[in-house]
């Protein structure tokens, strides 16, 4: 019979075992998750320990949630149950000790970005999820085909570009790039921009994952805008030659994660390089009490 426990701070290691040992396993490739690294998903994402829960079997951790606090809404960030523990009913209890408890102490709201698969439909739809907006991941791999000159470039910050008024987050953005993660992550984004006479002209906010030795560096842009939508496709497709330009990678890759329909047009995404990788869903509830 496993127990199942809310976390404290002073949990953290417990949270990173379980995770590592039970979300990990469905997501081969991703780095291990550290408590460092657990830190700054509670400082850039709002993770909130007494939102992660723990399933235990003994001392064994046969399951994982791992969830944010937002003004709004909690967003489930990792549901996974160790491989040979499935369908005992580990992740529908979680769920639903989650939603008990948040019908008392709020917000109300919870959300999940899960990838478009049938399995992940069926057991959201049977834990009273209902689908929301299609998330989107596109990447675009093609080496840069224009030079630029460097005159017209400048290196920036979250706070050059809000000031200008460009910086503009859907309210249906990913939990990656929504307005309170970008501000959260003020102090780690890089930004290029093309200047005019008088301001930026466009911009775009960004991460690079270095690459290891037999892979190609990936640059996950965080936002971008340009200030006239009639030269949309020019000046970010410029944009977009310097800074793939400027990684030292020949090719790297472009990834802009889980698109919200409102965010980006696939006719222009396609015009710019891009091609559509993966596809998400959001999925919605609304906390429910004993």
């Amino acid at each position: 019979m496993a127990s199942y426990r809310f976390c404290r701070p002073d949990d953290m290691p417990l949270i990173v075992r379980a995770v590592n040992e039970c979300f990990a396993p469905y997501r081969p490739g991703i780095p291990v998750l550290t408590v460092e690294a657990l830190r700054e998903e509670i400082k850039e994402l709002d993770l909130w320990c007494s939102n992660c829960m723990v399933a235990l079997s003994g001392d064994l951790p046969v399951a994982v949630c791992t969830g944010t606090k937002r003004d709004d809404e909690v967003q489930i960030y990792r549901l996974g149950v160790r491989p040979g523990h499935e369908r005992q009913g580990h992740g529908g209890h979680i769920l639903t000790s989650l939603s008990q408890k948040l019908a008392v102490l709020g917000p109300e709201r919870l959300v999940v970005e899960v990838p478009d698969r049938e399995d992940l439909a069926a057991f959201f739809a049977a834990t009273a999820y209902r689908q929301e907006v299609p998330l989107r991941t596109w990447v675009r791999t093609a080496p840069p085909s224009r030079q630029v000159p460097p005159e017209l470039l400048a290196e920036v910050g979250y706070g050059d570009v809000a000031a200008t008024g460009l910086l503009e987050s859907d309210a249906e953005a990913c939990l990656e790039r929504s307005a309170k993660t970008l501000a959260n992550r003020r102090e780690l984004l890089r930004g290029l921009a093309l200047v005019g006479p008088e301001s930026l002209e466009a911009f775009v906010l960004y991460s690079t994952l270095d690459a290891s030795p037999d892979s190609t560096t990936e640059i996950r842009i965080a936002a971008w805008g340009c200030a006239d939508a009639d030269r949309r496709e020019l000046l970010l497709g410029l944009l977009l030659d310097a800074l793939a330009a400027s990684s030292g990678d020949p090719a790297p890759s472009l990834v802009l994660p889980r698109l919200a329909p409102g965010e980006g047009a696939p006719k222009l995404l396609e015009a710019l390089g891009f091609g559509l990788a993966r596809s998400y869903h959001r999925w919605s509830a609304q906390a429910t009490p004993l």
